[in-house]
Parts: structure tokens; sequence; C-alpha cells
């Protein structure tokens, strides 16, 4: 087999060596349709990330809107409740409100002091008054024109207790010490609706 010891060498021919090029081309060139392709469907994909998120955020700002309005009117709602229930307790008489819990006064020798209630709404008030002197006191409306003194005729007391019939708006309790003595007042009132 041999012809004189030389081992025979394989040779590439020219169809060999252009069939690798023209596969390697094939392939380079699959690749780059591939990377082309995903290329633009990344692309639109990335366009189509923001529409969305443009559409999310308009979403977001609506859904905000919409929670502060339910807010508003949840809001809304129970203060016309609240008013309901206050209304309903007034029109069945069932109202009652301290407004004036041993509030205490100092009146000098000769001196006046006053305090006013006000009302939203006509009922009667209910007024214990104790005082360390003898005291007089005026009641006034003035929404009304309406002005009592009590006692009447000038006399002065030291404790008493009684109802009187008020009318919305403000009623002012004001209170007289005598020119002899000075006079500490202690006040207690309840509205009853």
């Amino acid at each position: 087999m041999g012809t004189g010891g030389r081992e025979s060498k394989r040779s590439v021919g020219l169809g060999t060596y252009v069939a690798t090029v023209i596969a390697l081309l094939a392939v380079v060139g699959i690749g780059a349709y591939m990377y082309l392709n995903v290329s633009s469907d990344l692309s639109e994909l990335r366009q189509e990330h923001q529409a969305q998120s443009l559409v999310l955020q308009e979403l977001n700002d609506s859904y905000a809107d919409l929670s502060y309005r339910f807010s508003q009117l949840n809001q809304s709602y129970v203060s016309l409740q609240e008013e309901n229930r206050n209304l309903s307790d007034i029109v069945g008489l069932k109202k009652t409100e301290a407004v004036l819990i041993n509030n205490a006064i100092y009146l000098p020798a000769n001196g006046f002091d006053g305090i006013e209630i006000a009302s939203n709404y006509a009922g009667y008030l209910q007024v214990s008054i104790s005082a360390t002197s003898p005291i007089s006191m005026l009641i006034t409306n003035y929404k009304y024109g309406i002005i009592l003194d009590y006692p009447v005729n000038g006399n002065t007391f030291i404790s008493a207790s009684f109802k009187m019939p008020i009318l919305d708006g403000t009623t002012y309790l004001q209170f007289f010490a005598t020119p002899s003595s000075s006079s500490m007042v202690t006040i207690n009132a309840t509205v009853h609706y």
C-alpha cells in the first residue's frame, strides 16, 4: 500500500470549502434573522408595556379620586345619621345636655358677672345655683327680647333651683352681688329638649 513509505494526505476540495462557508453564512443569517425578530418583538413589548403603564397610572389616579370622594360621602353620611339621631331625640323629648357642671363665678361686692348658654333648639333649662352670700340674677335672650329678674322685686337668694323654658339662641345668666359682700357662685345647668 505504500509508495515508498509515504502516507497520503487528503486535501480539502473547493466544494467542501464552499459548502462550509455557505453553512456558516446560513447559521449567521438565521441568527441575525432571529435577533432581528426578537429585537422587533422586544420593541413592541416595550411599547405595549409603556401603554399599559399609562393606562395603569390613569386607573390609579381614578381610584385615588374615587376613594377620596367615597371618604367624603361616607363622612357626610355619618354626620347626617348623627344629626338624624339628634333630631329624633329632640322630637321625642329624650335629649338632655349638661351645659354647666359646678361652674364657679366670683363676684366682688357690688360686682356682677355672667355666663351664656347657647342652644340650637327650644326646650327648658334646669338650673341649680348656690352662693356664699346673697345675690340676684337677670336672665336674658336678646334674640327674642326676653329679660327676667330672679327673684322678682329686687329680692336676693343664696340658693335656688328652677326650671325655665328657653328658645333657640343664647340665654345669658347674669349674677349680681350685693353692695355689702362679695360672693362665690356655683352653677349647674342642664338643657332638656
